[in-house]
């Protein structure tokens, strides 16, 4: 699959360590644009944050999500260029649970 230049891709995860292992390995393999958030799953409803997004030159958190487990993670891939297959797989292969 070619992607567009503008196109988004979101691929979310059950883990910081899985969305984190893809990262590492998508920009090894010299995807840029990448970006990790944390979201809460469905049905929040206490004052958390809906999302954090962590701005990384390495993928690793310093202090501890504010949803702990529950938390699901997006990671996000903008204006990717070329063919996408491969860094989904790539992404498949760390345990993503699905991709948009």
């Amino acid at each position: 699959m070619n992607a567009e230049r503008n196109e988004l891709i979101l691929i979310y995860f059950p883990s910081f360590s899985a969305a984190a292992s893809a990262y590492n390995t998508l920009k090894e393999s010299g995807i840029t644009h990448l970006s990790i958030e944390e979201t809460l799953p469905i049905g929040n409803t206490d004052s958390t944050p809906s999302s954090y997004v962590y701005s990384l030159s390495s993928a690793a958190v310093s202090n501890t999500p504010p949803c702990g487990p529950a938390c699901r993670w997006l990671l996000t891939m903008s204006k990717p260029a070329g063919d996408v297959s491969k860094a989904i797989d790539i992404a498949m292969d760390y345990g993503a649970l699905f991709v948009e």
